[in-house]
C-alpha cells in the first residue's frame, strides 16, 4: 500500500492483522455463535468471511496509525525514517543496547528486549504524544470551546458514590459506616468487594451473612448518595488534554479520507494468518 507518498509492507500489515484475530473471532461468535475451527476464517457469514473482516478492520486502523506518523512527519515533529524496515532496525539497535546496559549492571526504564508488535507500539506512543504537544502549544482554545468537552466527560471527573451503611453483628452491636470507593485502601480487597456489592443495592437492602475482618455480619445499605464532579476550574488541564486528542484524532480521520491511497489488491487479498 501506498498511502501519500508513504510506502507501507506486508510486514507492516501483518502486525495489525494478527491483532484482530481475536478480536475478529470474538465478534463472529457473538453474533454468529461461530466457532473458530479449521474452517473458520474462509466460511462466510452474510457474505463475508471472517478473514475479509478481520483484513479490512485491520487495514482501517493501519491507515490511522500511518496517517498519525505522516502528519508528525509534515510538521518536523519528528525526524525519524517512518518506514516498517527502518522501524525493525531501530528495534535491534535498541534490544541490543539494552542487552549490554544489563550485562554491564545500569539501569533502564521499560522492556529489556522489545519484540515487533511492542517496539512498533511504543514508536506510535510516542509519536502521538509528539501530536498532542504540538497540538497543545500551537492551539488556543477559548473556554465557550473547553466547557463543553467538560459537560461530555464528566464521569471522568465523578467524586464517587458515598454509602452509609451499617454493620449488624452476630452479638447484636452495630458500627455505622461512611464511605467512598476512595476512602479505601487500594490493598483492602475484603472493603473494596463488600463496597462495590453494596453499590449494587438500593437504600434499606442488605448483605446477609458476609465476612468481614474475621467475622459473619449482616451489612444494611443506609443511604446512597452522588457525590457530583470535580468543578471545571480543577480539571482544566486534563480537559485541554482531552479536547487535543479528540481534535487530533478528527484531523487524523479526515487526512485518511482525503489521502491518495493505492492497494495492491490482489497482494492485499492473499494475505492470511
Amino acid at each position: 500500500m501506498i498511502i501519500d507518498g508513504f510506502g507501507v509492507s506486508e510486514q507492516e500489515f501483518l502486525l495489525f492483522l494478527y491483532d484482530e484475530r481475536a478480536l475478529t473471532a470474538n465478534t463472529f461468535f457473538q453474533k454468529y455463535g461461530a466457532d473458530a475451527d479449521s474452517e473458520f476464517w474462509d466460511r462466510k457469514y452474510d457474505g463475508q468471511t471472517p478473514l475479509e473482516y478481520a483484513r479490512n478492520s485491520a487495514l482501517e486502523k493501519l491507515e490511522i496509525a500511518k496517517m498519525e506518523a505522516i502528519i508528525a512527519v509534515e510538521y518536523g515533529l519528528i525526524d525519524k525514517d517512518i518506514r516498517f524496515s527502518s522501524i525493525m532496525n531501530e528495534r535491534e539497535i535498541m534490544n541490543a543496547e539494552r542487552e549490554r546496559m544489563l550485562k554491564d549492571g545500569k539501569m533502564f526504564y521499560g522492556l529489556s528486549s522489545f519484540d515487533e508488535y511492542q517496539y512498533y507500539n511504543y514508536i506510535r506512543n510516542n509519536v502521538w504524544s509528539e501530536l498532542v504537544k504540538w497540538y497543545l502549544d500551537t492551539t488556543k482554545v477559548t473556554e465557550e470551546e473547553l466547557y463543553p468537552v467538560y459537560e461530555q466527560n464528566k464521569d471522568m471527573f465523578t467524586l464517587g458514590i458515598e454509602l452509609k451503611y451499617m454493620m449488624l453483628r452476630q452479638d447484636g452491636s452495630t458500627e455505622m459506616l461512611t464511605q467512598t470507593e476512595n476512602d479505601i485502601p487500594k490493598g483492602d480487597m475484603e472493603t473494596l468487594n463488600t463496597w462495590y456489592e453494596l453499590n449494587e443495592l438500593e437504600a434499606g437492602q442488605q448483605l446477609s451473612k458476609v465476612e468481614y475482618k474475621g467475622e459473619i455480619v449482616d451489612i444494611l445499605l443506609m443511604s446512597r448518595k452522588e457525590m457530583g464532579y470535580k468543578p471545571y476550574s480543577e480539571v482544566k488541564q486534563s480537559l485541554l488534554q482531552i479536547n487535543a486528542e479528540n481534535q487530533l484524532q478528527l484531523m487524523v480521520k479526515e487526512r485518511v479520507e482525503k489521502a491518495k491511497i493505492h492497494i495492491d489488491r490482489q497482494k492485499f487479498n492473499s494475505i492470511r494468518f
